[in-house]
């Protein structure tokens, strides 16, 4: 589809499997209006895609973690950033050592002291 003369924005999103996605708005609200139509119907255009491909897709859904899922909310609110390792989300760790030197860090998650990335120090 080809933008009209009454166009005033427009963006072009070209997807990892060629597909386009096009967007022509004649002001700022109405573009807004058509983005966030995009974001709502994300889930059916990829379906749709897919299908079209002939792709078959599961549908199983990964459940997450309370941690994982904490880390995402975090991430997306602007919290502090949560950091994570090839286990999953690091857990911030503070407290005193018994030599009575205050620490913070950012601790992999694995219960496998030997398979344990090592700790991201806070200063």
């Amino acid at each position: 589809m080809a933008n009209n003369v009454d166009t005033k924005l427009q963006a072009n999103f070209k997807m990892a499997n060629g597909d386009l996605i096009n967007v022509y708005a004649v002001d700022q609200a109405d573009f807004e209006n058509q983005l966030t139509a995009i974001l709502d119907t994300a889930d059916l255009i990829k379906a749709v895609s897919n299908t079209l491909m002939g792709r078959v897709v599961s549908t199983q859904v990964d459940a997450w973690t309370i941690k994982e899922a904490v880390g995402v909310v975090a991430d997306t609110l602007g919290g502090e950033a949560q950091a994570s390792c090839k286990h999953g989300y690091r857990e911030l760790k503070s407290g005193v050592s018994k030599a009575g030197k205050a620490y913070k860090c950012w601790s992999c998650p694995s219960k496998d002291r030997k398979d344990q990335c090592d700790p991201i120090w806070v200063n």
